[in-house]
């Protein structure tokens, strides 16, 4: 079986590379980005989604010709499949290297692997520089990004996207902690963020600035539309997202939940039914 699309290794700060690589994610995407960090021989992997051996290659080479000599950990900013899906590769070649993720991240992972939980505000030395977790829910309930302050760089995963918007629904988003984890990010000294799928962010306060406006924008919407009349799932879905390919109808379906969900914590929107399709009714 030979790769479905072109892979890339680049060089995105001084020692850093970001390789792009095939992986099971959802559309638009056709690949995950896996992360190096490295110094002094010693190198820390960030998210590896891929699923083929050739991937492995491409990280291997990286890793030579870069003189690494110790891989120190593997660290994960979630447990979606499509950013972790090369760990079985990875570590059939790098053995007794400690995977690293959130606690509220690790029942995903079989016991017994070497699949380890992590706290926010850990920090790792990957030799001189310091590589710190910062704790950003919201697409997940564990989802940590990680922040290498000499290079002024946040590995963001599925918090933003290269183009577009990352996808935020139920049973595991949460709109309110997304928005404060964007906060978060925001509170820290940036120069790029490093998303999860996608190029390299060079704007990285003007990216964040706009993924919060979007969110806000959709909830208006949504007040916007039971202002005018009850609506259902289903029929709110249609003005919030005309034309969805029916393929992507339950993604659109648990997206617009997770944003009725905050528009109920803040009292604004009712639920009116037995069930998630409503109806839905303004709060007057």
């Amino acid at each position: 079986m030979s790769l479905p699309y072109p892979e890339s290794s680049t060089q995105i700060a001084d020692n850093v590379y970001q390789l792009s690589l095939n992986s099971h994610t959802l559309p638009p995407f056709t690949h995950t980005n896996t992360y190096l960090v490295i110094d002094a021989g010693v190198a820390v992997i960030i998210d590896p989604g891929f699923y083929h051996p050739e991937s492995l290659q491409l990280l291997t080479r990286t890793l030579h010709t870069t003189n690494v000599k110790l891989i120190k950990a593997i660290l994960l900013t979630h447990s979606h499949n499509d950013h972790h899906e090369g760990l079985t590769l990875l570590t059939q070649q790098f053995k007794d290297v400690v995977t690293y993720v959130h606690p509220a991240e690790l029942a995903r992972f079989e016991k017994g692997t070497s699949v380890q939980a992590i706290n926010a505000g850990r920090r790792f030395m990957v030799g001189s520089r310091v590589l710190s977790t910062v704790f950003t829910p919201g697409h997940s309930p564990g989802h940590l990004s990680y922040y290498l302050e000499d290079a002024q760089l946040a590995f963001a995963g599925d918090m933003i996207a290269g183009h577009g918007s990352t996808w935020i629904g139920v049973p595991e988003g949460n709109m309110n902690d997304y928005l404060a984890s964007i906060d978060r990010l925001r509170a820290l000294n940036l120069t790029q963020l490093a998303p999860g799928h996608g190029d390299v962010i060079t704007e990285p306060y003007n990216h964040l600035n706009q993924a919060r406006q979007h969110r806000l924008d959709r909830l208006e919407q949504i007040i916007a539309a039971l202002t005018e009349q009850q609506h259902t799932l289903e029929s709110l879905r249609d003005v919030v997202y005309p034309g969805v390919h029916a393929q992507l109808i339950p993604y659109a379906e648990r997206s617009l939940l997770a944003l009725l969900e905050k528009l109920m914590h803040d009292m604004r929107v009712l639920h009116l039914g037995s069930d998630t399709q409503g109806p839905y009714a303004l709060r007057r």
